[in-house]
């Protein structure tokens, strides 16, 4: 509709789906969705004027993973601190490589009411990739942004809140 061309995948069924996420999005397609979604809800009325659909930044994506209010903590991963097989669609509960549907694994929601935060898809943030403040040796890569959530590849060990990627 906005002339955007199709990401990688796109035509795909085994891999895209209708109801399981988008695969092949690269950072620039998910940045052009936003602001297509953005003028189409502006011209249907239902988005607040000063308001736009955009992306989270890094900070945002993992409170939403992470943060359990009730117990004013930070949860290793999104349904609590300990890993429960079944509770998300990564390499170890898998048989194919395949994205399934948001909601498949009610178990693993955040306390924020958040599905699928880690394994199924990577998301995409709107922070650059860079080393967080304090470090020893601090890095940046101009053109690199932040992906959380890993992905149905991942395995246990990585498939975490706190897990980052580029």
């Amino acid at each position: 509709e906005a002339g955007h061309p199709a990401p990688h995948f796109w035509h795909d069924p085994r891999l895209n789906n209708p109801a399981c996420p988008v695969v092949g999005v690269t950072w620039h397609d998910a940045r052009a969705y936003c602001a297509w979604l953005t003028a189409r809800l502006r011209a249907a009325g239902r988005l607040p004027a000063g308001q736009a659909v955009r992306l989270p930044t890094e900070l945002e994506w993992e409170k939403a993973a992470s943060w359990d209010a009730e117990r004013s903590a930070k949860r290793r991963f999104p349904w609590g601190d300990t890993w429960r097989a079944g509770c998300a669609n990564t390499a170890d509960e898998r048989g194919d490589w395949l994205t399934t549907p948001a909601g498949c694994f009610p178990g693993g929601v955040s306390a924020y009411g958040l599905h699928d935060c880690i394994g199924n898809v990577w998301e995409w943030t709107a922070s650059a990739y860079a080393s967080y403040p304090g470090v020893v040796e601090p890095f940046h890569e101009p053109g690199a942004y932040s992906l959380r959530g890993s992905s149905c590849v991942t395995n246990a060990k990585h498939a975490r809140c706190t897990y980052r990627s580029r």
